[in-house]
């Protein structure tokens, strides 16, 4: 083994014979100059020890050396002083062989034998200044030992051991490995544990040999204590760990490059985050690494760059700044720091060692420092010129108020130029001021100082501001002065202005106080008035309930009346009192509209409207006065019209009804005519205009002008031949301007009139309205009508009985006994039971004990009025989880609208105001029933 070692150690034998003297290299690898170590990167020798045998003559004619394949790093002085003695012996040895060549017989004996003596010597010194413990061993028992063998094991000399077996030495778990290898002449170096005469265990390397020893087989074993080398070799090992690991985990690339095949031989893994690779593909990459991601301005600097380590010392590093391609399209700034790892035998570098770091956002923060100092010498330059051309005066002093900056227009109004004080003292120009002098000493001490001076014929406002270093040491001050001539010119102007001004405000607040007296005493007169309204609204509602009470009996018992037998003459005075009945009863419903709508409360609806529907409506109301004197009502509706809107067809009926009434009442002879078309239309509203002709008596001009006022009339002496209370037209046009439109007429004596209003309704789509129902005459259509008009000629109605609803059972909740009377034999005469209670507890007491179709409720009524009654019949519902609820129509002699509202709130389903019609009252129990009890 040793002769192979030496065979592939050859260079070093040729180093030895070069230095003439011992050569010792502790680390092959780290140690050999880096020109050498590329010949022994494969070879195992890592410790080596040799002097050259030179002769006296100087030829050197071998060379004697110690190699180990492990470290040894306890070479000492001592040791080598013995290996150079034996390297010399052994020369002298060899130098007298060679002179005693020649010469035989016994003196050659004697001689080989004395010199075989003394190397036996020279070979046992040698042994005892080994490093390793070297031992004999014969027949199973130590024969030789070295000291060092000895002191090893924990002996104070050879001489205690000689003798022993091997077991004592050996750690029982190596025991059977040494036996083995002894028992088979091993002769290869192998690790075991062996044990010292205390006991104690250390690791150690064997390496044994077979000799003869006096004719008989012996075995040489060289032990060395490896225990400081695994030591090491953990601490090695540790610390290749702790730099592997720095590496891995630095912030920066570290890298081996190849100069030669210009590939990457090591990356730590930092690169896969880095360039967006793995370790693995920038291997892959090989020698297109440096084309991929190199930019290609910076490619051929880089490998100038390379050039530059062929003159660089191993200690020596260089810089280099380039870009490279991150795998996302991106460039990237790095910095290269990189030394020389590996060279050539002829000292030429192979590798080198590098740190990348990422300077990105450095150049990134240079790039944008340049910018800004770019853009801040620009602007340095912009803030010169709009000093030097800035209405200002800009100067700055030093602590002892010399002037180092003078700029600004302004200077030129003092007769000075820019820059041309530089250097002289700011006290200069004060002419003595001792106040001047005392600001700037101010500002010069550290303190914000402002005021205002006159120079010659000017004003100027001075500000001055003391200047600090970055340590808050004072340096001087800087102070800018504004030329204010014009601003306190203008200032009194202010002031003087200001005089005019107060002056002014103290008589627009006299005028304000006396408005506002105005306004206090407008505002109790509007209060008075809103006061005297409601008081009045309230009367008319009361005395409207107190009249409608009596009114419904009238009417009700002549309705009655006028269903039984009765004589001609008694019909006609039948008939009589109902028609005064009804007027009566008109003019009360104008005079509470006429009090809401100057009261601001009448209300408007916004539901469906049919334009046909409403007309024919108002026309079949109409009929009845119609055809008793004998004149035929006519109406035309432009098919345009015909379309879906919004807005209050009960408002429309209301007007349409005055003006057709008011025709139907002048008109002796001829008929009336109803007209309605579209006067405008848009997407989202149209303008309707209706219009009402008559053949009738027709009227003045003057007397038209007064038609539309308050209890006015075209007749209004005492001889007139019609009636009326003037509120009529008054409503229809209040009604019609609150819609959005207007209302006129034209007409002359003797040729009839025309009345019109329009009125403005919403659009509505995808809302049909049901179809007319009324019954129309074909046959008599008027020839100057449009096609399409149609005529009312004999007011034909269908019988109300085949409305009506199959026999019922009525609950009637009424405390006056007229209207119980009218209201119960309207009832029975249609074939319905009914049953009457004088009050609410009555009524309650009844429904708990009988069941009914539909409650009739009066609202006021003693001991418990209608309203609570109906909420208690509600709340008894709900708690019977009742699915369909009782029909609750309210019966009362309130006509306004929040007597609707509380009625609909207490729970009741309808709503009929006293004095009501047979064919309303019917109606309504049609309309609440007929999903109950459908007519049969």
């Amino acid at each position: 083994m040793l002769s192979e070692k030496v065979g592939d150690a050859k260079t070093l034998f040729v180093e030895t014979a070069r230095h003439h003297d011992l050569f010792v290299i502790e680390d092959l690898r780290r140690d050999l100059p880096s020109g050498q170590r590329h010949s022994l990167v494969a070879s195992p020798i890592r410790f080596y020890a040799g002097v050259a045998l030179v002769t006296a003559s100087g030829d050197c004619i071998g060379i004697l050396a110690v190699m180990d394949t492990k470290l040894r790093l306890d070479f000492s002085p001592d040791q080598a002083d013995a290996l150079r003695r034996l390297a010399m012996q052994t020369t002298r040895y060899f130098e007298a062989l060679s002179r005693n060549g020649d010469h035989g017989g016994a003196s050659s004996d004697m001689t080989t034998e004395r010199a075989l003596a003394e190397s036996e010597a020279r070979l046992r010194r040698l042994t005892d200044a080994a490093f390793e413990g070297v031992s004999v061993w014969q027949d199973g028992l130590l024969v030789e030992a070295s000291p060092a063998f000895a002191k090893m094991f924990g002996y104070d000399g050879p001489d205690n051991v000689l003798g022993m077996k091997a077991a004592p030495f050996i750690a029982p778990q190596s025991y059977a490995l040494v036996a083995d290898k002894m028992a088979t002449n091993y002769e290869h170096p192998y690790e075991a544990v062996l044990l010292r005469s205390d006991g104690s265990e250390f690791d150690a390397e064997l390496r044994g040999h077979s000799i003869e020893l006096n004719g008989r087989h012996a075995r040489v074993t060289a032990v060395r204590d490896i225990t400081e080398r695994r030591m090491m070799e953990a601490k090695l090992r540790e610390s290749q760990r702790f730099a592997e690991s720095i590496a891995d985990n630095s912030a920066n690339v570290i890298f081996v490059f190849d100069l030669d095949t210009h590939t990457n031989i090591y990356s730590n893994r930092d690169v896969a985050e880095f360039l967006g690779y793995s370790a693995e593909q920038v291997r892959e990459m090989g020698a297109a690494l440096l084309p991929s991601i190199i930019h290609p301005e910076d490619l051929p600097r880089l490998l100038d760059h390379f050039e530059d380590f062929a003159g660089l010392s191993d200690s020596e590093v260089l810089e280099f700044e380039y870009r490279v391609l991150h795998v996302s399209g991106t460039w990237r700034w790095v910095c290269n720091r990189e030394v020389v790892f590996e060279r050539h035998p002829d000292g030429r570098p192979s590798r080198i060692l590098g740190n990348v770091q990422d300077i990105n956002k450095i150049k990134e923060m240079e790039s944008q420092l340049k910018l800004n100092s770019d853009q801040l010498v620009k602007r340095e330059a912009s803030l010169r010129a709009l000093l030097q051309s800035a209405p200002v005066i800009l100067y700055a002093a030093d602590v002892n108020g010399r002037v180092v900056l003078s700029e600004g227009m302004g200077l030129s109004a003092l007769g000075l130029k820019p820059g041309e004080v530089i250097g002289r003292s700011v006290f200069d120009f004060m002419d003595g001021d001792s106040q001047l002098e005392e600001y700037a000493q101010r500002a010069l001490a550290g303190e914000a100082v402002s005021y205002d001076a006159n120079v010659y014929d000017l004003s100027l406002h001075t500000e001055l501001q003391p200047i600090r270093d970055i340590h808050g040491s004072l340096t001087g001050m800087i102070g800018v002065c504004y030329d204010v001539t014009e601003r306190k010119r203008a200032e009194q102007e202010i002031k003087d202005f200001a005089c005019v001004l107060q002056y002014q405000k103290e008589a627009l607040e006299q005028a304000t106080l006396d408005l506002e007296r105005q306004n206090e005493e407008l505002s109790r007169a509007r209060d008075e008035a809103q006061s005297a309204t409601r008081a009045k609204s309230s009367f008319l509602a009361s005395m409207s309930h107190e009249i409608r009470t009596p009114m419904n009996g009238v009417l009700g018992m002549t309705e009655l009346l006028l269903e039984t037998d009765l004589t001609d003459e008694q019909r006609d005075y039948a008939e009589t009192v109902q028609s005064s009945g009804r007027s009566l009863l008109t003019l009360l419903n104008d005079i509470l509209d006429f009090s809401k709508i100057e009261a601001g409360k009448l209300e408007f609806e916004r539901i469906p409207v049919d334009l046909g529907q409403t007309v024919e409506e108002v026309i079949n109301l109409m009929a009845g006065g119609a055809r008793t004197k004998g004149i035929a009502i006519k109406y035309a509706i432009d098919p345009e019209a015909q379309i879906d809107l919004v807005g209050d067809p009960g408002r429309l009926r209301q007007i349409l009804s005055n003006l057709i009434s008011n025709a139907v009442k002048f008109t002796e002879h001829g008929g009336v005519t109803v007209r309605v078309r579209l006067a405008s239309l848009s997407d989202e509203d149209v303008l309707v205009h209706f219009s009402v002709a008559d053949t009738g008596i027709g009227i003045g001009v003057e007397a038209g002008q007064r038609l539309f006022q308050s209890f006015s009339q075209a007749d209004s002496s005492t001889t007139r031949r019609f009636g009326g209370s003037g509120l009529g037209l008054v409503i229809c046009k209040q009604l019609s301007e609150i819609m959005g439109g207007e209302i006129g007429v034209q007409s002359a004596p003797g040729k009839g009139s025309t009345f019109w209003f329009t009125a403005r309704l919403s659009r509505q789509k995808k809302v049909s309205c049901r179809k007319s129902t009324a019954i129309r005459h074909d046959q008599h259509r008027s020839p100057e009508l449009p096609s399409d008009a149609r005529v009312i000629a004999n007011g034909d109605h269908a019988s109300i009985d085949e409305f009506a609803p199959r026999s019922i059972c009525i609950l009637l909740a009424e405390d006056n006994p007229v209207n119980q009377k009218v209201a119960r034999r309207l009832l029975e005469k249609r074939g319905h039971r009914v049953d009457t209670a004088a009050n609410g507890l009555e009524a309650l007491n009844m429904l708990s004990q009988t069941s009914y179709d539909i409650v009739l409720m009066d609202c006021q009524m003693p001991e418990l009025d209608g309203w609570e009654t109906t909420r208690e019949i509600r709340r008894r519902e709900k708690a019977k989880a009742s699915i369909v609820q009782m029909p609750i129509i309210a019966l009362t002699a309130g006509a306004m609208a929040e007597d609707r509202i509380e009625c609909f709130e207490a729970g009741m389903d309808g709503f009929l105001t006293k004095p009501f019609k047979s064919e309303d009252l019917f109606a309504a129990l049609s309309q609440h029933l007929e999903c109950l009890r459908p007519a049969a």
